[in-house]
């Protein structure tokens, strides 16, 4: 009898651990296959491992134990999901009716994507501190009088607590201090609606590493100041946040549309100064006394605000959107793509904010085409990880978040979403001068996260459907260095007629080298090409080159970025896999890029030649375009913004854009469907 209960005991022991097995099994199948997760706070892996700035000059390579078996819990983490980003790069320009429609086979859209594949986690909120951050702007003796300048003109119905309005979290990561730095647009809106905000101030926090706010926390911070000589010297003070900016600008509530004044639309990108210290940048568009609006750059460390001084045509009355970059040999310089389409850009110095056209087009008459500014360019660390010139001797790479505004493409009135884009600087050396071109952008992306609806609408797709990407946060980047140096030195072989073999890759190699010289043959400042020159000046075929990154895993990284949606809310994301997709693009690889595609308006430094023009017979979406233009001159009405080209965009562009409309359509038709399903 004894002998029959513990056999039924042991069998039901037995039976109860079989059915926790297989519970564990079944959750875990659910979490890979639906994308569940837990919080990220809860990660374990968030804590542990170090991280790499998004700053390209605290790029480094991580490979201690502890840091390759945190990536190998990444890429199987099912915190995080699989995603799949078209990302078009053409090679030629080409007419609008055939991107729409294509020809025999794929349609030429088709034939210039190439799909990638990333990986990205669930978002994390970060909670406003709008009651603090609200008692820190009355505290200020001036943003108090404004706010009560507001109010008489105004009358608000509702509390002043709810007046207060947070986004627009711009943040980069302080290696020295272990926290993140945010810089945040705090809107002041006497009713509480996002389009009445009549004063917006400049909020900036701390978080750590588990995206905890570090209230009261007091960092010792270095910044530069001239003396009398002109030299540059380290002073250093204490700084306490959160803290509102004591931003200089004036209101005046009774003319023009009576809001909208002070800092807006941040942008933060971090710079290694002279002297060896990170400090952070801040970038924001504010109107002037004359009320046209302007950039200007903020330095929180030393609290010093300039208006960023550059030559703009007087048609152009609207500054704003400029995406910051700096290049890991130019401290000292900050540049900005002034418009994505046609592509101008400009370098501005540091410390006199003074700006100066880097690649300008005089065809350009201050419309702005659907493609708009997101987070700041960052520069490809790849030289850190592999110290071989893989792009060529002058050429840097950057990628950013950019985000198209689209009216009335199938969900409400207007539609922002984050595409990729990557930015070429080719340095010339010769005339110590660059030209840009960018020959990669992706569709719509909303990397699975939640998407608020406007104004706390019911309906997902009622006024604007918006999620903007504010900044690259910081980039984590692990690599095979021995693997890819390896097939490197394969390629670079110094037999010019045989014939070798890199993971299945056999071409002639006289066919695969190239040098990506300069364009011109004296050269004019001989220590400036010293440092631009690389390891390595030749460079192998693009296809080739493209190859050798296509379907492996030569790099491990992580991504954070800052978005916001519905303009009301500040989130965090992680996203994997970028710089193996980045390195899959052919295009970086290509000879001359900057003038690979005859569009001389999009990516050449100088105008279209006048006999080139008068060669060139106008085709209807040439014509549209002029007519655009005209409509576009000074006292004319402005049309409908976000849905036209005024200039004649790339052909990767107009596929962007033509795929980022089948992304809105699609995503109109799925949330109707899923609004009408919960309705009661």
């Amino acid at each position: 009898m004894l002998r029959v209960q513990r056999s039924r005991k042991q069998a039901s022991v037995l039976g109860l651990l079989v059915m926790t097995v297989f519970s564990v099994l079944l959750l875990v199948t659910c979490r890979m296959k639906f994308g569940e997760s837990l919080p990220l706070s809860a990660a374990p892996w968030f804590v542990q491992t170090e991280k790499i700035s998004a700053s390209s000059q605290a790029a480094g390579v991580m490979t201690d134990r502890k840091t390759q078996a945190v990536w190998e819990e990444v890429q199987s983490n099912s915190h995080f999901m699989d995603l799949s980003l078209m990302v078009f790069g053409g090679s030629k320009e080409q007419n609008y009716k055939d991107i729409k429609k294509g020809g025999r086979g794929k349609t030429t859209c088709e034939k210039m994507g190439t799909e990638v594949s990333l990986r990205s986690s669930r978002q994390q909120y970060l909670t406003p501190a709008l009651l603090d951050a609200g008692a820190m702007v009355l505290q200020n003796e001036r943003y108090n009088r404004y706010i009560n300048e507001s109010d008489k003109v105004h009358k608000p119905k509702i509390e002043r607590s709810k007046r207060f309005i947070q986004f627009a979290g711009a943040t980069v990561w302080l290696e020295q201090h272990q926290v993140h730095i945010m810089a945040s647009r705090l809107m002041y809106s006497p009713s509480g609606k996002l389009n009445k905000a009549t004063t917006s101030f400049l909020f900036m926090q701390l978080f750590d590493k588990e995206w905890r706010e570090l209230e009261n926390k007091t960092l010792e911070i270095s910044f530069e100041q001239k003396d009398s000589q002109g030299q540059m010297h380290e002073v250093k003070r204490q700084l306490t946040f959160p803290y509102v900016s004591d931003i200089d600008f004036t209101v005046n509530y009774h003319k023009g549309n009576k809001k909208y004044y002070g800092p807006e639309d941040p942008r933060i990108i971090l710079r290694r100064s002279s002297l060896g210290f990170e400090e952070p940048l801040v970038v924001f568009n504010m109107k002037t006394k004359s009320l046209k609006r302007s950039m200007h750059m903020y330095k929180p460390f030393s609290e010093e605000m300039t208006a960023l001084r550059l030559d703009i045509s007087s048609k152009i009355k609207t500054q704003k959107n400029w995406v910051p970059f700096i290049n890991d040999l130019s401290n000292d310089t900050i540049f900005f793509v002034y418009t994505l389409n046609p592509l101008v850009v400009a370098s501005c110095d540091v410390h006199s904010a003074i700006c100066n056209y880097s690649q300008k087009d005089d065809s350009f008459t201050g419309a702005v085409g659907p493609l708009r500014g997101g987070t700041q360019f960052v520069q490809l660390p790849l030289s850190k990880l592999t110290k071989r010139a893989i792009f060529g001797a002058n050429r840097s790479v950057f990628i950013g978040w950019a985000r198209a505004h689209l009216n009335n493409c199938g969900c409400g009135s207007a539609m922002y979403r984050p595409n990729l884009v990557v930015l070429l600087q080719d340095y010339h050396a010769c005339n110590n001068s660059y030209t840009y071109s960018i020959p990669e952008v992706s569709e719509y992306t909303d990397f699975g996260m939640e998407v608020r609806t406007w104004e706390d609408a019911k309906d997902p797709c009622q006024g604007r459907s918006v999620l903007i990407p504010n900044s690259i946060i910081d980039w984590r980047v692990s690599s095979h260095i021995n693997t890819i140096n390896t097939q490197i030195e394969k390629l670079k072989h110094p037999l010019h007629d045989k014939h070798i073999k890199v993971d299945g890759i056999s071409k002639t190699l006289k066919d695969k080298l190239h040098a990506n010289s300069n364009d011109c043959e004296n050269t004019d400042n001989l220590e400036h090409q010293k440092i631009h020159q690389r390891q390595g000046s030749s460079a192998v075929s693009s296809k080739t080159w493209a190859s050798l990154f296509s379907g492996s895993s030569h790099f491990e990284d992580l991504m954070s970025l800052s978005l916001s949606s519905a303009d009301s809310d500040i989130s965090v994301i992680y996203v994997s896999g970028l710089m193996n997709a980045v390195l899959s693009l052919p295009s970086l690889y290509a000879e001359n890029a900057s003038h690979r595609r005859n569009e001389p308006s999009i990516t050449d430094a100088q105008p279209q030649s006048t006999a080139a023009t008068d060669a060139h017979t106008p085709s209807l979406a040439d014509k549209v375009r002029s007519w655009w233009s005209r409509r576009l001159a000074p006292g004319s009405p402005s049309p409908v913004r976000g849905s036209y080209f005024a200039h004649k965009p790339p052909s990767n562009l107009m596929c962007a854009i033509e795929a980022s409309r089948s992304y809105c359509r699609a995503y109109g038709q799925r949330v109707s469907r899923d609004h009408e399903d919960i309705q009661p």
